[in-house]
């Protein structure tokens, strides 16, 4: 042991950092391939606040001493604080080769290793950590981390309960158990974990968004705005929190204040697209699709997007000629929005300057409807597939703003697509029926859940002569167990195979009832007349008031009244009925 370097070692633990400097630099003068001293030389220069002085110390101490763990510890944590991230990797791989056992550095390659978007490579350094520090909180938390960001919340959970058990105190794992519960449709759960980590740490304003977005979740859109207000009265440049605030505020039904939320964060942010794209929500519920769409046109852009469309290797399209060129149209979202934007492709197949080739990206479930329901000339591309070499592309709603849709005037045909005939005859109607009606409840959980009660609403089809056919799938159809036989509600869920068997069901009904799902979109798509059940807020193509729409004409919207309130929408849809719709409004037509 030298010691001159002993003593640099104890100035330096002592605070009095030139004082270290000297003796190192005395050895170093002696043996310029001292790996302590240039070891030491780093860490003088990197407690000076000289990252460049002090990585040059520890490479020439990896020079002549390359299996000198703790100096390679050393660099890879310098290498990290200078956002280095790849080559501390490297550093903490070679660690481990002479060191398989060190946990602190099986915890921070778990953790790099979930900054650079591998965290399925994190789990068994992670792993290995946890088994060797039980008590330790650092890889706990980032072995949940890792998890979450693999979307396994269900794995998740229990190791960030774990976590946020041993450390109450520690705000970041409360956070992410939040996020883990949160996805598992838990939001409630996750508003009480937030809102404890908000009395601890009341400046953090992403605890606070956190914290909205989970109230949002569990229909508590007055709250989520109350609690955004008091963040951006501490924090008023905090753009997320703007963001955030315009999305609960179109929950609540104030689109002029929601507008104005989103300018707001547009002024600290012009580029944010997530700003543009609640923006768009609260005009297209105005019913402004001018300006609506063109902001809508941005999701493209934000994270949401970016994570489940792969980028396509071609530039967006704007309406120029292609030449021989091939278009692709984006499939985008759900089944309902693919079945909108479909009407658009025998438009866009019928343009002076139409591309030579349209490849349409849509869900598998719908090949078999547009196959037969499109003009030919319009090739299907399933989504996830690779797509064939383009010369540009759009996104499939994209195409409502270049066709020039408003929302008074929608220039495309409808119906625009049909039905195959069945295989086998719907059940006969006893001859006192009203006629046949499709019957569809429950929708989607994710952002908003829009599904209603089954009992009151087949009670009420029955009451009003109708003979209920259920084209509920998903967890929900479980539901019609619960009825009472009585009802006579007939379960069609074995003959719905794709959209294209639903569709020819559908057929033979005279009307649909159903919630915002893609079954309303094919209702609406075959020209089938459709009691839409809206929430009080709704999706942003369905408007804030308005009974019908111009993207279905077939369709009348039923809305609650209040949030919540479904039993306000059902005595409307029987007021409805009891004055004779839809079959009043056929014959008036003719």
């Amino acid at each position: 042991m030298n010691p001159r370097l002993d003593l640099a070692l104890k100035l330096l633990e002592a605070g009095l950092v030139e004082s270290a400097a000297i003796p190192v630099a005395q050895v170093l003068e002696r043996d310029p391939d001292d790996p302590r001293a240039h070891h030491l030389a780093g860490l003088i220069a990197r407690r000076g606040g000289d990252g460049t002085l002090a990585l040059a110390a520890f490479t020439r101490g990896l020079a002549v001493a390359a299996d000198d763990a703790p100096l390679r510890i050393e660099r890879a944590g310098l290498l990290l604080d200078l956002g280095r991230a790849e080559e501390a990797l490297a550093d903490l791989g070679v660690a481990l080769a002479l060191a398989p056992d060190h946990q602190a550095v099986l915890s921070t390659q778990g953790r790099v290793l979930i900054d650079l978007g591998r965290p399925d490579e994190a789990l068994v350094p992670l792993r290995r950590a946890c088994a060797l520090a039980p008590d330790d909180l650092a890889p706990a938390h980032n072995l949940g981390r890792a998890l979450l960001a693999l979307d396994r919340p269900n794995d998740a959970l229990p190791v960030l309960e774990a976590a946020v058990a041993r450390a109450p105190a520690a705000i970041d794992p409360q956070a992410d158990l939040a996020e883990t519960l949160r996805r598992l449709d838990r939001p409630q759960e996750a508003a009480q974990v937030l809102r404890a980590a908000l009395d601890r740490a009341s400046d953090r304003a992403d605890l606070a968004d956190a914290l909205a977005g989970a109230l949002l979740a569990a229909g508590s859109a007055d709250e989520s705005v109350a609690v955004l207000r008091a963040s951006l009265d501490k924090a008023p440049t905090h753009g997320a929190g703007w963001v955030n605030l315009a999305a609960a505020l179109i929950e609540t039904g104030a689109l002029g204040e929601a507008t104005a939320a989103a300018d707001r964060a547009l002024a600290l942010d012009p580029d944010d697209a997530d700003a543009k794209v609640n923006r768009a929500f609260a005009r297209c519920l105005a019913d402004d699709y001018e300006q609506g769409f063109a902001d809508y046109a941005h999701r493209w852009r934000t994270a949401a997007f970016q994570r489940p469309y792969p980028p396509v290797t071609a530039p967006p399209w704007a309406g120029e000629a292609l030449g021989e060129g091939t278009l692709l149209v984006r499939g985008e979202q759900g089944l309902g929005d693919q079945i909108m934007a479909a009407r658009f492709l025998p438009w866009l197949s019928k343009r002076p300057d139409r591309p030579r080739r349209i490849v349409f990206e849509c869900h598998p479930c719908l090949h078999r409807l547009l196959a037969d329901g499109l003009e030919a000339g319009i090739e299907l591309l399933a989504m996830g597939s690779p797509p064939p070499p383009v010369a540009a592309w759009i996104g499939a709603l994209d195409l409502a703003r270049m066709a020039g849709v408003t929302a008074g005037v929608m220039p495309v045909d409808v119906p625009y697509l049909r039905a195959l005939p069945l295989d086998s005859p719907l059940a006969s109607r006893p001859p006192a029926a009203r006629g046949r009606l499709g019957l569809v409840w429950a929708g989607k959980t994710r952002p908003r859940d829009r599904s209603c009660p089954l009992d009151p609403l087949a009670a009420l089809c029955v009451r009003q002569g109708w003979r209920v056919h259920a084209l509920q799938l998903g967890p929900r159809r479980a539901d019609l167990a619960g009825l009472p036989a009585g009802l006579g509600v007939i379960d069609e869920g074995d003959r719905l195979g794709d959209m294209a068997a639903t569709a020819s069901v559908m057929s033979g009904l005279d009307l649909v009832v159903a919630v915002d799902t893609a079954v309303a979109h094919l209702a609406g798509a075959l020209g089938l007349p459709c009691a839409l059940l809206l929430l009080a807020t709704p999706d942003w193509r369905w408007g804030q008031k308005a009974p019908r729409t111009v993207w279905y004409p077939s369709l009348r919207l039923f809305r609650q009244p209040h949030p919540g309130d479904w039993d306000g929408a059902f005595g409307a849809v029987e007021r409805a009925f009891a004055q004779g719709w839809p079959f009043l409004e056929v014959a008036d037509q003719r």
